[in-house]
Parts: structure tokens; sequence; C-alpha cells
């Protein structure tokens, strides 16, 4: 008895399928459980398998063609059987197969009608050859549209020809079927059903940045392969998620189901596309074990080789495009999950810090949520425990904890004794390559701060107050140094920087907390 062949549902959000190729031909015998067609689905390669014994009688679908699930694609025959009782279920098949182009057809939106935007017209004279004027004429073509690329930009014949080429040239179209079309699905999809609402947080990535040059140095002594910062963010969300079980579930219409298991999803780029393999029981895996997954994942779906139980049963999703740049974003939720956390990228940044400026990698978190499911107070504490854990990581990785602390310098993180040194050395050049003006400058500066009336330590105090307000960093360090040496006190400095806030404000305020201070420190302490 002839049998259809039907394209199969491969997945709980597949609609159809695209043949990518036939591996048996009509007309050859096959066995039930064997290799028949290979399916295109949810970004992945399928093989299906054959449902019954017999021939393959006629294929229905050919190559590259999309078709919804449940619908034929081919018939299986008995061997032997009468032509006259297979036609029947043949002439069935095509017909429902012609019946889902057709309601497929039906589903294309009216496309609407582009009204032609024309340029300002430029009414000045322009220089063309007469083969350009003629073809213009015959084309019916303004010349003031068209830039010339002759001498004193007269337009030629091939600057007319490349002109017509372009208007004429039809804009590149790329249908919506197989990865991208189950992209545009899905993405349409939660656009439509979730009650989106994203919520971005900061997070000091100082001491993540210290734990991960610890640990990639003892797996590298231990002969394992480096940890990425999305290795890392994959422990510390599967940490959170336990914590917080209501972030860890999946939404439908009429119920919310919260899950035991993290199955952690992690989106990954292709040259196409998209597509978010499923690290299974995340919670349960040591560093080492996720990392290795992770990079298992990502190079089997760049190269097609994901089994589509790896597609599927996601929790909670992670994407990153801090690795291109983005410092935060709204990422789109993976239904039917209830959230999505998307990863920025690190800059540095002053932070104000007990007191002290410094320079610090800051990273910003974006937390989509389905509002359905979970409301902004939740998800703001499930983000905050997830920033603390990242600020402070290192009792979870049971690693020595530092104290690191980085200055922020008015002179761009400078130490004083470099400019110092610079300074010097530049007046050392100076008196080599132009001598006369460093001897001019020397017997300006030489009585100016000589013992008098005012003592050398308070002359250097005067030249402090006026470095500031002028922000000249080297001449900072320059009269800090020969104040000190001077014997100026600390609060000394300080008063006479004090003199510059008053009139500088602001900036001799930045330079007076950052420079002034860590000359301060330094010289005197030579």
């Amino acid at each position: 008895m002839a049998v259809k062949v039907l394209m199969p549902k491969l997945g709980l959000t597949m609609k159809k399928g695209k043949i990518a190729k036939w591996l048996k031909k009509e007309g050859e015998e096959v066995t039930k459980g064997e290799d028949l067609v290979e399916i295109i689905t949810e970004k992945i390669t399928n093989v299906m398998e054959a449902p019954a014994n017999g021939i393959l009688y006629k294929i229905l679908a050919e190559k590259g063609k999309n078709v919804p699930i449940i619908v034929p694609i081919a018939v299986i025959a008995d061997s032997g059987e009468d032509e006259k009782e297979i036609q029947p279920v043949v002439e069935e098949a095509q017909a429902e197969l012609v019946g889902s182009e057709v309601e497929e057809t039906k589903k294309v939106d009216k496309q609407p009608v582009q009204k032609e935007v024309q340029p300002v017209r430029l009414d000045n004279e322009r220089k063309i050859s007469p083969r350009a004027a003629r073809l213009a004429e015959e084309k019916e073509i303004d010349i003031d549209y068209i830039d010339g690329t002759g001498p004193n930009g007269r337009v030629t014949e091939k600057d007319v020809k490349n002109y017509v080429e372009e208007l004429e040239k039809q804009p590149e179209e790329i249908p919506f079927e197989g990865m991208r079309g189950i992209i545009a699905e899905r993405m349409s999809e939660s656009s439509r059903n979730s009650a989106r609402v994203t919520i971005m947080q900061e997070v000091d990535f100082t001491n993540l940045q210290d734990l991960r040059e610890q640990l990639n140095n003892t797996f590298q002594e231990q002969g394992n392969d480096k940890v990425s910062y999305t290795d890392l963010l994959a422990v510390v969300v599967a940490k959170a998620l336990k914590e917080h079980p209501i972030m860890n579930s999946r939404v439908s219409a009429d119920k919310i189901e919260i899950f035991d298991s993290v199955n952690l999803g992690i989106a990954v780029a292709l040259d196409d596309g998209l597509i978010v393999p499923v690290v299974h029981q995340a919670h349960r895996m040591s560093l080492i074990h996720i990392s290795e997954k992770i990079k298992s994942v990502a190079e089997r779906a760049r190269s097609g080789e994901l089994d589509s139980e790896e597609l599927q049963g996601g929790t909670f999703t992670i994407t990153n495009l801090g690795m291109f740049g983005a410092e935060g974003f709204t990422p789109i939720i993976n239904p039917p999950e209830t959230a999505i956390l998307g990863i920025g990228t690190i800059v540095e940044k002053p932070v104000l810090k007990e007191g002290t400026l410094e320079r610090r990698p800051r990273m910003t978190l974006s937390l989509s949520i389905d509002h359905r499911a979970v409301d902004g107070a939740p998800a703001a504490r499930f983000l905050s425990r997830v920033r603390e854990l990242l600020e402070n990581p290192h009792p979870l990785f049971r690693m020595e904890e530092p104290n690191i602390s980085r200055p922020l310098a008015a002179g761009g993180g400078k130490d004083p004794h470099k400019l110092m040194q610079d300074f010097v050395g530049g007046i050392e050049w100076l008196s080599e390559e132009a001598p006369d003006m460093a001897v001019g400058f020397n017997s300006l500066m030489a009585p100016a701060f000589a013992e008098g009336e005012l003592s050398t330590k308070d002359k250097e105090l005067i030249a402090i107050a006026l470095s500031v307000y002028i922000k000249c960093e080297y001449c900072i360090s320059h009269h800090v140094h020969n104040a000190i040496a001077a014997g100026a006190e600390a609060d000394e400095v300080l008063e006479a920087s004090g003199v510059a806030i008053a009139f500088g404000g602001g900036p001799a305020m930045a330079y007076t907390v950052t420079l002034v201070k860590e000359c301060i420190k330094a010289f005197s302490a030579d």
C-alpha cells in the first residue's frame, strides 16, 4: 500500500522545513529506518528516516523547496504494487502540497508602493561630451544628476552608462527562508507575544579581570585552555538563577513553568544569522567543564554540526555584543523563555572610590524580561545579585581576593617622576637643539626663583598655584618637586593649589585631587 512521506515536526517551534538533499532517487528501494532525506530546520540539518519499506515512487518536493510540517514531500509504494492503486495517493499528496503553497501565498503581505524621491536639481551649466549628450538624450536622463569624472568635471559617455546601470540595478533580495526565516519568525513571535522590559546596570569589572588573569595563569600551568568572560558570566548567572528561580522559567499564554535545572542558551553569531545552542545543567558544571562545553557548542554551531537536542530546552539566554563594541542594548527574549541577559563591552571610566578618583573597567548588563511572568523588582534583585557576584567573584571561585587601586592622574595616569624626567630631558634637548632659547628661559627663571624678600619655597608655592590654574602637568610636577625640596609641607602645597581652585574652579579641583596629590605622595617619599 502506498504511503505518504510527510515533512516531520522536528522541534517544538518548527513550522516548516527546507529540503536540503534527497539521499535516494525515484525508483530506488528504501528500508524503514534508512536515511531518506536531509531537511534544514531550526538552523541545523536533520536527516529524516524512511517511514516504510518499499520503493521511493515519487518525490514531490525537490531540493531547496520549503514545505510546511505534516505536508507530503514524497510517496513510498510497495514493490510490485499496481499503479492504479498508487496514483490516487500521489494525486492526493500533490493536492495537499499545492494547497499548502496557496495558504503560504495568502500570508504574504502586500508590498507598499515606493515613491521615487527626486534629488535637488542644480541649474549650473555642465560640460558634457557629444557622445554622452546623445546617450543622455536617448535615455531621457537629466545630466544635472550625474557626477562627471572627466577634466574639470566633464560628463563622459562612461559616466552616463554607469548612471543608467545604477538606475536599472535591482535591489538584492534575501528571502525569509532557512535560518533567516526562522530568526525572523522567532523574533517577531517574541516581540508580538511578550511584554518586554529592559533593565540596565553598570558593573565594575576590576576584580573579575584580576580573577580571570589568576585563573588563566593557573589553568595554563595545568595544561588547560584559557577561560573567557562569557565562561565566567555563565557560572555567575547559573548561581544567581538558582537563587532567583522565577528568572529560570518559561512562559506560555496561560502558565509559567519554573525549572529546577539551569539550561543556559549561549547566543552564537554566524556569517548568515544567529543560533542559540543550549548548555544543559549548567548549574552543576565546574568552570572548566562549562568553558569546554561553550567552546564545543560554539564551534559546532559555526560548522552546522549541532544536534537538534542542543537547540532545545533553554531556560535563560546570554548574548554578548561586547566584542563588537556595543555598550548597552535591548536584547530580544528567546521564546518561550522569560528573560535574556545582554553583555556589553568593557570601557575604562573614571570612578570616585572611597574619596579617590580611579580608573575602572566598567561593563553594562542589559536584562530583558517578559513582564507577564516577572515584575521589575524581582528582576532588578536578580540583576543586582549578578552584579554583586561579578564585582566580588574571588570567593565563588576560591581564589585570593586582591586589593586593587588605580588612581586616576589628571595627566592621563602619568607618573609624577616620569613627568619630571620628561620635563628635565626636554630642557636638556632644547639646550642642544636651540641653545639661545634654553639660555633665555633659564635666565628668565633663575632670578625669579632666587632667594629674596620671598623665599624660594614661597615662590615655588606661588608657581604651584599658577601651574594648576593653567593646567600644565609638567609645571605641576616640577614645582611641587621643587617646593618640597625647598622644605614645603604637604598642607602648604595643597593650600597653594587651593588658591588656583578659587580662580580655576572644577578643572583646578580635578588637578588638585589627582596630579597634585600624587606628586605630593611621590616626592615626599624621595
